[in-house]
């Protein structure tokens, strides 16, 4: 099973249309608790040499939090509270562990 931590290597890429979005973005839904509804948040970021660059607001749904992960980064990967796993959202794939399902939408 894939999870949000593991060894890997980044890459920044420039796309054709002019931008530069880079690195990954990070997606986690956070469950139901104490009366929250469940919602998803995220951050967008890399790992050699660590950094931050920003912190999602909390999505009510997947989809936007997807919406949001694609406008930085090639490699958006996100996990449902459900699944116990990563699917890979964005336009590339991660080039660690190798089989990565894709996200349905």
């Amino acid at each position: 099973m894939t999870s949000l931590e593991g060894e890997h290597r980044l890459r920044r890429t420039r796309t054709g249309r002019g931008d530069e979005r880079h690195e990954i973005v990070w997606l986690a839904e956070i469950s139901e608790f104490a009366g929250v509804p469940a919602n998803f948040s995220g951050y967008w970021g890399d790992e050699s040499p660590p950094r931050h660059y920003e912190d999602g607001p909390d999505w009510p749904d997947a989809e936007s939090a997807v919406a949001w992960g694609r406008e930085r980064a090639r490699i958006v990967l996100i996990r449902p509270a459900e699944e116990g796993q990563c699917f890979s959202a964005g336009e590339d794939d991660p080039s660690w562990d190798g089989d990565w399902k894709r996200w349905p939408g």
